[in-house]
Order: C-alpha cells, then sequence, then structure tokens
C-alpha cells in the first residue's frame, strides 16, 4: 500500500486520528535488507493461508541501511575457507560472537548474493587477461563460475546504486502489494497479557496521515 513519496503540505494535527486495526499471523517490522530476506524466506515455506503483514516506517525501495546503494557487498566467502571468515569476525569483534550462527552465515551468504546478481544487480567480473570488468559489461554470471573482482579478503565490487531496489521487488512480489504497509511507522510492540514476555502486536501512526495502525499477529519480527 504506497502513499506519495512527498507530503501533499503539512497535516495538522487532530487530538482522535483515525484508528486503524489489523489481524495477521506473521507481522514483519521494517522494510531494509533483513525484511525484504525474510519476506522473500517465509513464502517459501509459510501455508497459503497464512496471512503475513510486512510494515515500514518508508518506502521499502528506499529504505533502510542500504537505501543510498552501495559499492562492495562485504562478504562473498567464494574461494575462501568458511573456518577463516568465522576467525575474522570474532577478532573484529573481541570474541563477543556466536560462532555457530557466524558459520551459518558463512554457509549461505554466497547464495544470496548469486539470486542478488540474477534478480538484476551488477557485479564487478575478472576478465581472462586478469582485468576488471565493470558490472555492466557483460561476463559470466557467478553461479556460471564467474570471478568477482574484490576490494579485500571478503569484499567484492557491485554498481550497487540500485542495490535496494533490486532486492525490494522480489520481497513485494513474494507478499503481494495487498501485505505490504509503507509509511506507516510502528513506536511500540505489545506484549500478550496471558503469555509473559510474547509479543502480541504493535502500534504505530502513518507518516503521510492522520491515522494510527493497530496489528495483531502471532509472530513479529523487527527488521
Amino acid at each position: 500500500m504506497a502513499l506519495p513519496n512527498k507530503p501533499r503540505g503539512e497535516i495538522a494535527a487532530v487530538v482522535n486520528p483515525e484508528v486503524v486495526e489489523h489481524t495477521c499471523d506473521v507481522l514483519i517490522v521494517g522494510g531494509g535488507m533483513s525484511a525484504c530476506g525474510a519476506a522473500f524466506e517465509i513464502k517459501k515455506w509459510a501455508s497459503d493461508d497464512l496471512k503475513i503483514i510486512l510494515c515500514d516506517k518508508a518506502a521499502m525501495e528506499r529504505s533502510g541501511a542500504v537505501a543510498q546503494g552501495l559499492s562492495a557487498i562485504n562478504t562473498y566467502i567464494g574461494e575462501n575457507a568458511i573456518e577463516d571468515y568465522v576467525k575474522m569476525v570474532r577478532n573484529d569483534l573481541m570474541g563477543v560472537v556466536r560462532e555457530d550462527l557466524i558459520y551459518d552465515l558463512g554457509r549461505h551468504v554466497d547464495e544470496s548474493v548469486k539470486l542478488f546478481e540474477e534478480w538484476g544487480l551488477p557485479i564487478w567480473k575478472k576478465a581472462e587477461d586478469g582485468s576488471n570488468l565493470d558490472g555492466a559489461k557483460p561476463a559470466a554470471t557467478l553461479r556460471e563460475g564467474g570471478q568477482p573482482v574484490r576490494t579485500g579478503k571478503w569484499q567484492i565490487m557491485i554498481n550497487g546504486e540500485s542495490y535496494k531496489c533490486i532486492v525490494a521487488e522480489p520481497a513485494k512480489k513474494a507478499l503481494g502489494e495487498e501485505a505490504i504497509i509503507e509509511r506507516v511507522f510502528i513506536v511500540k510492540m505489545l506484549l500478550d497479557k496471558n503469555r509473559p514476555n510474547t509479543i502480541a502486536g504493535a502500534v504505530g501512526f502513518s507518516v503521510r496521515e492522520n491515522k494510527v495502525h493497530v496489528f495483531t499477529c502471532k509472530t513479529a519480527m523487527v527488521a
């Protein structure tokens, strides 16, 4: 449910804004890279009758930390050993880590990067003569054995001006436009009064309209 990217003038505050209620099985709070990944993956496993809502305070194509684009992807394992990646992260974070989770990320991250490329993300490649090929130039894909251009041991170069747009599109297609609510800022998660430490919903307000949105859910993910 996209709203105008620019407000039509300043909206005056009202004492009693309209309250809009939503009920779902799964509520994804946020529209950044993690939320897009969650939206895409959950539809692989969810039953057809599972109702999923994604709520973003901005517009998914340009929300989150990657909104402005990137010139590199920070992690692509490729020819490196996953154990070396775990060691690097452990040292970088002074040992305050879960090594099992880092290892799992290392096992799966390359597949995600290959998907990004298949969705349209241009990735720089090494030519046969060893020169660097801009991502816009024709070259074998990563899945076909193409060798990425690295800017360090773990990073690979991309033409990432539209990185977030490219990842948001399949997430939106997976959920369907009717399951996406944009321009609503979630400000409080709601606890279940009958089950301790269990989220039962969320409350937020529209940043474009005088409306308060109340969500009830069985499961929530803040991404």
